[in-house]
């Protein structure tokens, strides 16, 4: 990171450079405009070449407005970095939570089951427990036996 925010801060400074320059360079054309009259054909000529030069660039945008546009830019390129890699980790994780859903419903069938094999094997052990019981009420409702002597 540190060599971008390097980079960056040279550009910036290359454009603040550039912009007193421009700023100097239009100060001294306006200067030179209020006294035309008196400059020799020379110095006339170079200016209005410099005007129709100014004018057929079609922009006037000053250095300022440059940095201001380049500086969009790199704003914009970062948002939609971060907007990039936030939407890939929101992806893995959707994709993780999806996963974990299977496997929460894959282990909720297999508990199911084996809550009803348990539920089955308790339901036997109750109706021999009845039986056992059922069981032991005749007998113990029989008379007792009585002994032969032979």
């Amino acid at each position: 990171m540190g060599k971008i925010a390097d980079r960056k801060t040279a550009i910036i400074d290359s454009i603040r450079a550039l912009k007193v320059k421009s700023d100097d360079a239009d100060v001294l054309v306006a200067e030179l405009e209020k006294v035309k009259k008196d400059l020799p054909e020379s110095a006339k000529a170079a200016l209005d070449k410099h005007q129709k030069r100014k004018s057929a660039r079609g922009s006037d945008m000053t250095t300022a407005e440059w940095g201001v546009l380049i500086g969009a830019c790199g704003l914009l390129v970062t948002l939609i970095t971060m907007i990039v890699r936030l939407t890939n980790t929101l992806t893995k994780l959707t994709v993780t939570i999806d996963g974990l859903g299977e496997k929460v419903t894959d282990i909720n069938c297999e508990n199911k089951k084996q809550h009803d094999d348990l539920f089955g094997i308790a339901r036997e052990h109750g109706d021999k427990l009845a039986d056992h019981e059922t069981r032991i009420s005749i007998i113990e409702s029989k008379p007792p036996r009585t002994k032969r002597t032979a």
